[in-house]
């Protein structure tokens, strides 16, 4: 058997990407408030963490915006991220709030949310995300790859993080990392047997970003794997923390 480290902390700082904070209707979570999630941001050595609130996908944007800021209001270990719906969204409005709060990252999930990734629903939505700087991040469930494809390749200069990819979409992920320059990709799901050395000789170590997807899995396991992959210092640092934060402007 190999060997386990049952004491593992991370060597370098760790910024998670891929945190939710609030309830769900379908199922339980074991942890859906800040303090829950800071505490197993302290026993897996996770420093800081992008969070959203599912409220924002599930029911109202807005809503779910808002109770996001009321439940980190006040913690700086948390980045907030504002979940976008272009097709319903009163634009001006949400322009504002994100500019007020200071938001650098934005979250849609067009098929929870019932809209196509098109130009004719989401054009003027990543005009404006690619003007302002923003980062946006979309769930690999929750695209079709051709509609996903040709609007990114509309909008070149934008920054756009493919999250939850798994080995279902390996036939068509690699390939379209491979051909979008402003795509990363997130790796809480992304299991596989050469899981990191395939993503750093498709997008090179700058576009790779660590994310746990907790609370819906734990935040340690994907960061442990991390460092037994004989990655340098300076490679590990940038995968689970500096490419985050400069994709942010942090």
């Amino acid at each position: 058997m190999g060997e386990v480290d049952i004491a593992f902390k991370s060597s370098v700082p760790v910024f998670d990407c891929n945190v939710s904070i609030g309830r769900v209707h379908t199922r339980r979570l074991s942890v859906d408030d800040s303090e829950g999630t800071l505490k197993a941001m302290d026993d897996a050595g996770v420093e800081k963490a992008l969070v959203h609130n599912p409220y924002g996908v599930n029911y109202d944007p807005v809503d779910g915006n808002r109770r996001l800021l009321e439940s980190i209001k006040g913690i700086g270990r948390f980045i907030p991220q504002f979940t976008c719906n272009p097709a319903t969204f009163d634009f001006e409005t949400f322009a504002k709030s994100v500019s007020d709060n200071n938001i650098k990252s934005l979250r849609m999930e067009p098929i929870s949310q019932n809209y196509p990734f098109v130009d004719w629903i989401v054009g003027d939505c990543m005009e404006w995300i690619t003007e302002s700087q923003l980062t946006l991040f979309v769930p690999a469930t929750e695209i079709t790859p051709n509609e996903f494809h040709s609007i990114l390749k509309l909008f070149p200069k934008s920054k756009v993080v493919l999250s939850d990819v798994h080995y279902g979409h390996v036939s068509w992920a690699i390939p379209l990392l491979q051909s979008l320059d402003n795509l990363f990709v997130e790796v809480s799901k992304f299991s596989i047997a050469d899981s990191i050395v395939r993503l750093r000789q498709t997008v090179g170590d700058s576009r790779i970003l660590y994310g746990s997807k907790f609370p819906y899995q734990p935040m340690g396991p994907q960061l442990y794997s991390l460092h037994r992959w004989g990655l340098n210092e300076t490679t590990l640092a940038n995968i689970c923390s500096n490419n985050l934060s400069n994709i942010l402007g942090q």
